[in-house]
C-alpha cells in the first residue's frame, strides 16, 4: 500500500515538472486574439500578464500596442458586469421591500385573528354569565327535574297502552 502511494506521488511530481518545463505557448505569428508575442522568448503569452496592474510584468505600453482586442473585451465585459450588478441591486431592493410588506401584512393578519378570537371568547363568556344571572342555578336543577317528570309521564303512557 505504501509503495502504491509512493509511486502515485512520484508520478504526480514528474507530470508537474514536465508540464512546467515545456512551454505550451505557440510561437510568434500563431498567437490567439487574447495573446501577444513576447520579445523576450518569441512565444505567445496571455495578454493578462502585461495588462493586469497587479501582475509584476505589467507593461501598459505593450498592452496598448499588442492587446487591443483584450482591452476592448475587458472594457465592455466590465461595463456589462457593472450594469448587471446594478440591475441585480435594483431587483434585490425590490424583493427586500416586498418581503417587508409581506411580513407587515402577516403580522397584521395574526393580530387581527388573535383579536377576533379573544372577542369571540369574551362574547361567549359574557353570554354564559348573563344566562347564569338570568336563570340562575335553580333553573338548571328545575330543568332536570322537569325532564324527569316528562320521562316518567311518557313511561306511564307507554306502559298503559
Amino acid at each position: 500500500m505504501m509503495q502504491l502511494i509512493l509511486i502515485f506521488g512520484v508520478t504526480i511530481v514528474v507530470n508537474v515538472a514536465i508540464s512546467t518545463s515545456s512551454p505550451a505557448s505557440s510561437k510568434c505569428g500563431q498567437c490567439l486574439a487574447m495573446e501577444y508575442c513576447s520579445a523576450f522568448d518569441s512565444l505567445c503569452n496571455p495578454c493578462l500578464t502585461i495588462c493586469d496592474e497587479r501582475n509584476h510584468n505589467h507593461d501598459l505600453s505593450m498592452c496598448v500596442k499588442d492587446c487591443q482586442e483584450y482591452m476592448h473585451d475587458e472594457k465592455y465585459a466590465l461595463h456589462a458586469k457593472l450594469s448587471e450588478v446594478e440591475s441585480l441591486k435594483g431587483k434585490m431592493e425590490k424583493l427586500s421591500s416586498l418581503l417587508e410588506v409581506s411580513f407587515a401584512f402577516i403580522i397584521f393578519l395574526t393580530l387581527l385573528i388573535i383579536f377576533l378570537l379573544l372577542k369571540t371568547l369574551l362574547k361567549l363568556k359574557i353570554i354564559n354569565e348573563a344566562l347564569g344571572k338570568i336563570f340562575g342555578q335553580k333553573w338548571m336543577k328545575s330543568t332536570k327535574k322537569s325532564n324527569d317528570k316528562v320521562r316518567s309521564t311518557m313511561w306511564r303512557i307507554m306502559v298503559a297502552q
